[in-house]
């Protein structure tokens, strides 16, 4: 720790950082940790890992092949390969959704999270990213906890970074904590922050709270809340501004206990996406409640609510040009699905893209079906689906990448990122 510059109040931090990923997968609501679990410090839902495969060679620029409306598709992936794996000052990533966007001549930007701060990575595609480092040669923090601010007091995780109203403007949504001393829960919101340099720099002391749960619980008491782990898309208008679509989890406070309830969604417009009292959560197929307050329903569900996929958390949503539709993928307790939507608002019922070999949640597990990860045990969690050669995560094609973190139950190291080549494919 010491090596990586981290103070020691970050260091009680960093102890959570695996905890949080339970905010995916913790029993029975949805979105990010989903349930009453009996251990925060759990991680998401565990999978035999296949040996990862070398770095693939640049290929040719693949063509799009749409999928006609109307006709059933599969979500077909490929070998595992690494992506990012060692990088000095950065661990416990990605942690959250993982954003992409444009640089000059071909280069991108890759927005990213690790053990509750924010990096901001460049490269020729994902496959040789560097991140912006400090004096010593470790990865730079773009945006960080503040341990005097009013929220993100111990995490500040981007989960969706979008292109601003000005060209150099940069729009950071992030997932942000203050914690319970001594113990691993937690009370979860959404903020913004601004960069007005193409994403080199970041405004970190005025960052805006735009999201807050339904049903908080005092920060003293025993129990995850809020709503976290923001995934958003922007939706081009016809008849009214560009808005953006916001996908989160909420928790809902129990004493002891997850109530998570489902994927949720607000919206905003762009142009006045910083001011709070644009922002209105979905509630009963309506957009009415602030996004501070009142109630909000889930536009995703578990698969199954009854049964072993537990909870849905952990969204990536992107426009698909195949499918001419929004294409989310989300954590469940027994893997990663796949759901899509007209409208971004009404969504199909959820596929089964990459089973887990052992769920997360002991709670949900059936005995003959799959097991409880154990200590050693491989897992995966925190998709992104992406299209590299599009070089942002807004829209996606018919091929293109499953990225994720990958780690290894209570080995203490953390997790880094890994792929999965995707196809869609008309059945």
């Amino acid at each position: 720790m010491e090596k990586l510059g981290v103070s020691s109040s970050t260091i009680d931090h960093l102890s959570f950082s695996l905890t949080r990923r339970q905010l995916a997968p913790i029993i029975a609501g949805i979105t990010l940790g989903t349930g009453s679990h009996a251990s925060v410090a759990q991680e998401p839902t565990p999978q035999a890992s296949p040996e990862a495969s070398p770095v693939p060679q640049p290929t040719a620029v693949p063509e799009l092949t749409k999928i006609p409306e109307g006709s059933s598709y599969e979500i077909t992936l490929g070998s595992e390969v690494e992506i990012l794996q060692s990088v000095p000052g950065l661990s416990h990533f990605p942690d959250t959704h993982t954003s992409i966007l444009p640089l000059n001549e071909g280069a991108i930007a890759v927005y990213l999270s690790g053990a509750g701060f924010s990096y901001r990575l460049t490269g020729p595609d994902i496959f040789h990213l560097k991140p912006l480092q400090n004096e010593k040669g470790f990865a730079k923090p773009l945006l960080l906890p503040d341990y005097g601010a009013a929220f993100g007091k111990n995490y500040r995780g981007f989960g969706s970074v979008l292109p601003g109203r000005t060209p150099d403007e940069r729009i950071g949504i992030f997932h942000a904590e203050e914690h319970i001393p001594s113990n691993a829960f937690f009370k979860a919101s959404i903020g913004i922050a601004l960069s007005k340099n193409n994403g080199y720099k970041w405004d970190n002391n005025n960052v805006i709270q735009i999201i807050r749960g339904r049903n908080e619980a005092q920060l003293q008491e025993p129990a995850v809340s809020g709503a976290g782990q923001p995934s958003a898309v922007i939706i081009k208008g016809d008849q009214k501004d560009d808005q953006i679509y916001l996908y989160y989890i909420d928790w809902s406070a129990g004493p002891g206990q997850y109530k998570p309830t489902g994927i949720h969604l607000a919206q905003a417009p762009l142009a006045d996406c910083t001011n709070p009292d644009a922002w209105e959560k979905h509630i009963d197929q309506d957009f009415k409640n602030g996004g501070l307050t009142g109630e909000s329903t889930p536009v995703v569900l578990p698969p199954d609510p009854m049964g072993e996929t537990g909870y849905a958390a952990l969204p990536s949503v992107s426009f698909n040009e195949a499918l001419n539709k929004y294409l989310m993928v989300f954590e469940t307790n027994i893997g990663f699905y796949y759901t899509d939507s007209s409208d971004g608002i009404t969504w199909s019922e959820g596929k089964v893209l990459m089973p887990f070999t052992k769920c997360d949640d002991q709670g949900s597990c059936q005995p003959f079906r799959t097991q409880q990860r154990q200590s050693g045990d491989t897992w995966y969690s925190y998709p992104t689906l992406v299209t590299p050669h599009l070089r942002t995560d807004q829209t996606t094609w018919n091929t293109g990448m499953l990225l994720c973190s990958k780690g290894v139950e209570g080995d203490g190291i953390g997790h880094h990122m890994v792929g999965f080549a995707f196809e869609i494919k008309a059945k």
